[in-house]
């Protein structure tokens, strides 16, 4: 659901090759714009460069506000008929059917937080909401709910440390600063009067600014209101993202690729005489088998725990995050 937030409410997040650069919307109103400064090698040390969005150009997700039903009948079809996977973000007081759900989930889309009743969160009850969603939701669907969606886009500080106890993503009304505000990314708004050529242009800055473009649904087909937009409409929008050089994915998929991405380029470099070794701490609540498509310089080796990881074809060695170090020698 939808509170103050930019006009467009566009959200672009870009990356560059070997540096973390996430760029929000900056149009009118604006949301915040994020550019972290490269990692700058000396001569002598070998480099490792993270391919940003899985090795696209750029990417899109597209999220679902509050398990409104007409997502069951009118926006899974058109998702599942393109083998696209998006985000539903579910407020527990407003599903009466876990079962539907279940079955997204188990298809491949992703089940985020959107708190207990969709109120305006008041400190007092920031505890209970954030923590009594989570684990139901946990308890529901039987693994971790790792993003979260703020109901009216209101996402205080305060609330924001409850939410990184549990999640490693949000969906807010935007950032701002040199530094991503992972618990607080903008979205591109999806509404009732507006027509196929904004969705085309926030899709096509995602493919020609490398940036990251997420979209915010809530009805679709059914009913009235300003927010519900129609079946055709969102059909439109998912055949124009096809066939295109983007990572779509679920919002927290691509947001634990990213912030990855972030931890491992800025992990301080240990040179020796037998190679370079970068070691990095996993954050306490993330999940677990990310794996960054990464290059190396040539010549040189990747390896994890001693083991040599083979470049494919096209030069990608494939990067775990888990293990919390790599080496080049």
């Amino acid at each position: 659901m939808t509170g103050k937030q930019s006009k467009n409410g566009l959200a672009r997040m870009s990356s560059a090759l070997g540096a973390v650069a996430l760029i929000g919307a900056g149009l009118a109103g604006g949301v915040g714009v994020w550019a972290a400064e490269p990692i700058a090698p000396t001569l002598q040390t070998p480099t490792i460069h993270v391919l940003p969005w899985n090795g696209a150009k750029g990417a899109v997700s597209f999220t679902f506000d509050d398990g409104d039903k007409s997502q069951l009948s009118q926006a899974i079809p058109e998702l599942d008929k393109r083998k696209i996977r998006a985000t539903f973000f579910l407020h527990i007081g407003a599903i009466d059917d876990f079962g539907p759900w279940k079955q997204a989930d188990a298809a491949g889309h992703e089940i985020g937080s959107h708190g207990v009743t969709h109120k305006h969160i008041t400190p007092a009850d920031e505890e209970r909401d954030v923590s009594l969603a989570n684990t139901t939701l946990v308890d529901t669907f039987g693994h971790p709910i790792w993003s979260f969606a703020y109901p009216f886009c209101e996402a205080p500080a305060s609330l924001q440390q409850w939410v990184g106890k549990f999640h490693i993503v949000a969906r807010g009304g935007g950032g701002s600063g040199k530094e991503p505000d992972w618990l607080n990314l903008p979205a591109f708004i999806a509404t009732a009067d507006k027509e196929i050529g904004p969705y085309q242009t926030a899709i096509n800055e995602a493919l020609g600014n490398g940036s990251w473009s997420v979209f915010m649904f809530h009805g679709i087909g059914w009913g009235t209101g300003g927010l519900t937009v129609k079946t055709a409409t969102l059909a439109a929008v998912l055949d124009y993202v096809q066939g295109k050089d983007l990572w779509v994915a679920p919002f927290g998929e691509v947001g634990a690729y990213a912030r990855a991405q972030q931890i491992v380029e800025k992990a301080p470099a240990k040179t020796a005489n037998n190679g370079t070794t970068w070691e990095w701490t996993v954050p306490a609540v993330f999940p677990k088998g990310v794996v960054l498509k990464i290059k190396v310089d040539s010549g040189k080796q990747l390896a994890q725990k001693e083991f040599v990881i083979k470049p494919d074809a096209n030069g990608i060695c494939l990067l775990r995050f888990d293990d919390g170090s790599a080496s080049v020698k």
